[in-house]
């Protein structure tokens, strides 16, 4: 079989996604994400187009607003 060890991510995919220009504000999953401070890493999992990326990203701008100098990767 082959091996994919040597494999190497796309810079797509380590950066920040961009933002889209018109997000649907979900401020009760935004408050529901501020749960996973209190765990060392979270992984959020959904079907493709559910807003998984959009959430994040409002989430991190709550954060960020915030001061809280939360680390996140992508």
């Amino acid at each position: 079989g082959s091996s994919h060890m040597g494999m190497q991510p796309l810079a797509s995919q380590l950066a920040r996604p961009t933002p889209p220009r018109r997000a649907v504000r979900r401020e009760r999953l935004t408050q529901l994400l501020d749960g996973i401070l209190d765990v060392p890493i979270t992984l959020v999992t959904g079907a493709a187009g559910a807003g998984k990326t959009s959430a994040l990203l409002e989430w991190e701008r709550s954060q960020a607003s915030a001061g809280a100098g939360t680390r996140i990767a992508w």
